[in-house]
Parts: C-alpha cells; sequence; structure tokens
C-alpha cells in the first residue's frame, strides 16, 4: 500500500511525512538507505511516524488544525 504522505495542509489518513523517493534521497548524502524492497522501506517508514507520534507529548506547541492526523 502507497503511503499518503502529510505535506502541512491536513492531508486525510496520512502515514508518512516523507514520501519514499524523497526518504531515500536525503539518506543517499549520508550513505545510508531503506530496505531495497519498496514495500519494506514503506514501512520502516511508517515505523518513523509512530515513533515520532509517540514522542508527541515532548514536542512544543499546539496543533495548528486538530483534525488533522499527524503532529
Amino acid at each position: 500500500m502507497a503511503l499518503t504522505v502529510e505535506d502541512g495542509s491536513g492531508v486525510a489518513n496520512a502515514d508518512s511525512y516523507i514520501s519514499l523517493a524523497d526518504a531515500r534521497a536525503m539518506l543517499t548524502p549520508f550513505g545510508q538507505d531503506l530496505n531495497a524492497d519498496d514495500t519494506t522501506a514503506e514501512q520502516q517508514l511508517r515505523l518513523a511516524v509512530d515513533y515520532l507520534e509517540n514522542q508527541a507529548s515532548f514536542y512544543q506547541g499546539i496543533k495548528t488544525d486538530e483534525d488533522q492526523v499527524l503532529q
């Protein structure tokens, strides 16, 4: 299942902060990469979002839109 990326506009059912292609491009200069299998790599990104969302109590400020799915 393809990622649904939150772009700051309150995308419904968002499950990632970044696309798979953008994540790979961001990691390449650091000599890192996600799993070569796209399905597994997407799951890695979803796990990263899950981790970040579980840290929400440590974030400062408030959501600008209470209906947005992700922080």
